[in-house]
């Protein structure tokens, strides 16, 4: 009795486009607006669950590296101090995962946007560097476990049926732009990656 045919992303490393039961190859940027190229080129893993595993290191090591007393430097007046670019990257964080659920149930509702500037100064004034390294690996956490069931629900129904659309590619909108799911954990872990080097080069922050 023949076999069915095997889905393309079994295996365990996302590598050449391809989808595993493990994790999903990272997008490519041109299926985003331009908004968001820059964070999803700042991604050099094999997945998008590898470059959000990777990012969480950079960024634990980062605030690691910190002194109590630094959560409130700015590099010049009007910027933001550094606790709230660390509490910028989990407030999107957040929203990006929201948006992760949101597809994958109901892709054909479009997404509101956020105002950094409102939300950075509704935000909570982080002085207290223990609550701040709680909250992010707490948000880490959240977003790899909703990874996790989506990339194990397309497992699923790729098995059940070879031809359907993997989830990663289900088409969504949010703040006015169409984007694959696929990309929202991606942009999350560039978006990361992209406020550590300016971090790094205007703040003086070390990488552990």
């Amino acid at each position: 009795m023949p076999q069915p045919p095997k889905p393309a992303y079994v295996g365990t490393d996302a590598t050449e486009g391809h989808y595993t039961d493990h994790d999903w190859p990272l997008p490519d940027p041109q299926t985003c607006a331009s908004f968001y190229r820059g964070y999803l080129s700042m991604n050099n893993n094999t997945g998008v669950r590898a470059a959000l595993q990777a990012s969480a290191r950079e960024r634990m090591d980062a605030l690691l590296a910190l002194q109590p007393r630094q959560l409130e430097h700015r590099y010049a007046e009007g910027k933001w101090s550094i606790g709230q670019v660390f509490r910028h990257m989990l407030d999107c964080e957040a929203v990006f995962r929201g948006r992760m659920l949101a597809f994958a149930r109901d892709p054909g509702q479009e997404q509101p946007g956020m105002d950094q500037d409102r939300w950075a100064d509704a935000a909570p004034v982080d002085r207290d560097l223990s609550i701040l390294i709680r909250d992010t690996a707490l948000e880490r956490q959240a977003t790899l476990a909703l990874l996790d069931q989506l990339i194990a629900l397309d497992v699923a129904r790729r098995a059940a049926d070879p031809g359907t659309t993997p989830l990663a590619e289900l088409q969504g909108r949010a703040n006015n732009s169409g984007m694959p799911l696929g990309a929202l954990p991606a942009i999350i872990a560039g978006h990361d990656r992209h406020h550590l080097r300016v971090l790094v080069e205007r703040y003086a922050v070390q990488m552990g």
